[in-house]
């Protein structure tokens, strides 16, 4: 795997995923874009990052680089990362596999003993699926960009439609004197 690896501990609510909600509400993305591309082959890597922001910007995110420092608002913040790896063939061609990964910030509660202590970690609520791309190299870095704003338009398509599952799990599960509180809450009539 070519991202940091994160704690995946699920925190499920009638079978959904409640940091869909923290993914939805946190309006600060960290963008990792990562080229392991060789051969010339991802000539345009600052284009594709600057293709990606804008489609978050689009939907009211602020972006942070990987190397800006995190600041309160960006705590329990999201973690888009973005890894491209291939490389160049004798006969002009290339080949590259694709990978995206989105992370929300958790805490978890360590023991030992009589000390307790909690700690920040991130935990992937997505991955896109890897995606394969073989071309002439002179096409290539545009198939790269390409295939990655895809990703990202996906993802954002998708996260409302996955805040009303676990919204309504959430307002399924609470008590009835509690369901008017929750459906408020969550916009739900």
């Amino acid at each position: 795997m070519l991202f940091p690896i994160g704690a995946n501990a699920e925190v499920l609510l009638g079978g959904k995923d409640l940091k869909w909600l923290t993914a939805a509400q946190r309006k600060v993305v960290t963008l990792d874009v990562e080229d392991n591309m060789s051969n010339g082959c991802w000539t345009n890597v600052s284009a594709t990052q600057t293709a990606i922001a804008l489609e978050f910007t689009r939907s009211n995110y602020t972006i942070l680089a990987m190397e800006e420092s995190p600041t309160a608002d960006s705590v329990g913040g999201v973690f888009v990362y973005f890894s491209a790896f291939g490389y160049g063939l004798k006969s002009g061609a290339c080949i590259g596999v694709i990978e995206m990964k989105v992370n929300v910030l958790d805490t978890t509660s360590l023991n030992s003993n009589d000390l307790e202590a909690t700690a920040l970690i991130e935990r992937t609520i997505y991955e896109a699926p890897i995606l394969l791309l073989t071309g002439p190299k002179s096409e290539f870095s545009g198939r790269i960009k390409v295939a990655m704003v895809e990703q990202i338009q996906q993802y954002l398509v998708m996260l409302p439609k996955k805040v009303v599952e676990v919204s309504s799990a959430v307002v399924d599960k609470a008590s009835e004197s509690e369901k008017a509180q929750w459906r408020n809450l969550f916009g739900i009539d």
